[in-house]
């Protein structure tokens, strides 16, 4: 027995001095652990964002009027005293102005009628207006408001006059003879092709804060006032707070009439019309190719044979087609290219060129004493200097209309100087000098849409041109050059073409 003990006991022994073997698992930080992190978290529902806060308001204010009823009825009763019957029944203190017409007489019938509704109607048939703080219902007549009216301080005018006496006033010989009998005689009457179109925009028309003024005066009542203070561009107005409010109308329409800009984009052309347009650009063509597309309309100005005018929408197929028009015409040159921006309904002046001064010799004779009783006279001399242009000027005046159209009046004048000629005296002292212009000219109103362009021409005219060929050094030597040189004229065609590409500023 003891055996069998010890035989236990030693094997527990060697038991437990034997090691165990652990196995330690450490996590997989690798790539594949990463992979089924971000697959889980994908797997997972995503949850909208929560809604935006929204937080009650802290203060409403509240209104006096709202949830009240009010009834009553009466025959000619005078103002203040309904007035007094309707704030006390709703339980308000009332104070009215010594303006307002506390004794004119109202007829009404309400039953149950808001007290908001009605009093609105009170104050129409009074002229009156009030106004509610707290528990004081205050009755008022006039009032006083102030605008801002601010404007360039500036007055335009412009005055165009084309045309004139196509035969100068040319003297025919004639008779005529007297009433009552008595003898007759031979004269001369003057025959007259006059035919003018003038253009007139006066400056009192362009005088902003006096045509204010002028429509201020006529809104107003007979009680009603008002100052202007031109420099600052301020206007107070005290009156009905009926006729302020009309002010208030006029003062607003007027600043968004006057407030729109026009941006004018000018291209002014001239073509070298080649042998096979010599009559001009062929302008149904244009028609005929954008009769699909967008518009072109024709109008006469001045009796211009051939002259056209009219508006196309912008796009880069009908500005090719125009080009492509006047290239088959002829050489194109173009002469200016100006842009600017106007206020509406104010004139703008487009020119490029040079100005050429000449000069008139004015003698006036002064009496001089020279001792005695004797006079001499002695001339005073002065020149004065006239300006011409050599160049291109467009005159242009944009006015909006209340449909989006914009109605222009077109004023384009080209002139070329030729020849000067030189006027003397019988001494042969130049006295004046005068130039020999080549003109071009029209005056037209078309209307065009934003973004549209205007097109004018069928402006012709005929120049003259030296062409001068020859052997070159021979065709210089003195007495026999003119044996190797050789001299002829010839006409050449032109015609100014303008196209204005109209586009209102927002």
């Amino acid at each position: 027995m003891v055996g069998i003990v010890q035989i236990v006991l030693i094997f527990l022994l060697f038991a437990g001095c034997s090691q165990q073997q652990r196995k330690i698992t450490t996590p997989d930080y690798g790539t594949q652990a990463v992979k089924k992190e971000i697959a889980a978290a994908n797997e997972r529902p995503v949850s909208s964002p929560p809604p935006p806060l929204v937080l009650p308001p802290v203060y409403q204010p509240l209104d006096p009027l709202a949830d009240r009823t009010v009834s009553f009825t009466g025959e000619g009763v005078a103002l203040s005293k309904l007035l007094y019957a309707i704030s006390k029944s709703v339980g308000l203190n009332l104070v009215i102005d010594k303006d307002v017409p506390a004794g004119m007489p109202v007829t009404l019938t309400l039953r149950n009628a808001s007290l908001k509704e009605a009093l609105g109607v009170v104050m129409d048939i009074s002229g009156c207006y009030y106004e509610l703080k707290g528990s004081i219902l205050h009755v008022k007549r006039m009032v006083t408001k102030t605008f801002i009216v601010p404007y360039v301080h500036m007055q335009t005018s412009s005055v165009t006059e084309l045309g004139g006496d196509i035969l100068g006033s040319a003297q025919t010989g004639s008779s005529s003879s007297s009433s009552g009998g008595s003898g007759g005689g031979s004269g001369q009457t003057a025959v007259s092709g006059k035919r003018t179109l003038k253009y007139s925009n006066p400056e009192e028309a362009n005088d902003f804060y006096a045509q204010l003024e002028e429509n201020v005066q006529k809104t107003l009542s007979e009680e009603g006032r008002y100052t202007l203070n031109r420099y600052s561009g301020v206007l107070t107005v005290h009156d009905t707070k009926k006729r302020v409010e009309e002010v208030e109308s006029l003062v607003k329409s007027v600043m968004d009439r006057t407030g729109k800009q026009i941006l004018i984009e000018a291209k002014i052309l001239e073509v070298v019309l080649n042998h096979n347009h010599q009559y001009g650009v062929e302008w149904q063509r244009v028609f005929d190719n954008l009769a699909n597309n967008g518009k072109l309309t024709f109008s006469q100005s001045l009796g211009l044979q051939g002259a056209v005018a009219g508006a196309i929408q912008y796009t880069s197929d009908n500005w090719n087609v125009i080009l492509s028009v006047l290239h088959n015409a002829g050489d194109v040159e173009t002469l200016s290219n100006p842009r600017i921006k106007v206020l509406n309904g104010q004139s703008a002046l487009l020119s490029s060129g040079k100005l050429v001064p000449f000069w008139e010799k004015e003698v006036e004779y002064t009496a001089v004493s020279s001792g005695g009783s004797n006079t001499v006279a002695v001339p005073q001399i002065t020149y004065n200097r006239r300006d011409v242009l050599d160049g291109i000027a467009i005159g242009v005046t944009p006015v909006i209309m209340t449909d989006g159209r914009i109605m222009l009046n077109i004023v384009p004048i080209n002139s070329s100087i030729e020849d000067i000629v030189e006027y003397k005296d019988e001494a042969g002292n130049t006295v004046a000098t005068a130039p020999i212009i080549n003109m071009k000219e029209a005056g037209t109103t078309v209307f065009s849409n934003d973004n549209e362009i205007v097109v004018i021409g069928g402006l012709i005219n005929t120049t003259e041109k030296n062409i001068v060929e020859g052997v070159p050094f021979l065709d210089e030597i003195p007495g026999v050059g003119a044996l190797f040189r050789n001299e002829q004229k010839s006409l050449e065609k032109r015609e100014m073409v303008i196209l204005l590409k109209i586009n209102v500023v927002r």
